[in-house]
């Protein structure tokens, strides 16, 4: 099997750290195509007001993170729920939503570049 043509494994995930600490989100390494093609139906166009980049990076929050190291008073790691996402410190989720973004266009390569308008198709 090649490492280009190949079925995508979309129970692997990818952990990424927050700077230099035990801190981190946990996304799904692949997707598959109808998986790629449900988010990006949410990607924000040229045209699109704030509200249509908000529900893309809920969207893709919801699509992608599968788990993080959020947890409770008592130790016990929270859920990744769009619930619990919107409660998080503004710069928490600023770096989640950066996290998400970049892992996301490392995963579609130009693709998404061209559906947010940032390439010429």
């Amino acid at each position: 099997m090649g490492k280009f043509l190949r079925l995508a494994n979309t129970e692997e995930t990818q952990r990424y750290y927050y700077e230099d600490t035990e801190e981190y989100i946990e996304l799904r390494a692949d997707l598959n195509k109808k998986q790629a093609s449900n988010l990006l139906k949410f990607a924000p166009r040229k045209e699109d007001d704030l509200d249509g980049g908000l529900r893309f990076i809920a969207k893709a929050f919801a699509d992608l993170v599968v788990g993080w190291s959020l947890t409770d008073d008592d130790g016990n790691n929270l859920p990744t729920t769009i619930e619990i996402y919107e409660q998080l410190d503004a710069g928490a989720a600023m770096w989640i939503d950066r996290t998400v973004g970049e892992h996301l266009r490392s995963k579609l390569n130009t693709e998404a570049e061209v559906v947010e308008g940032k390439l010429e198709s």
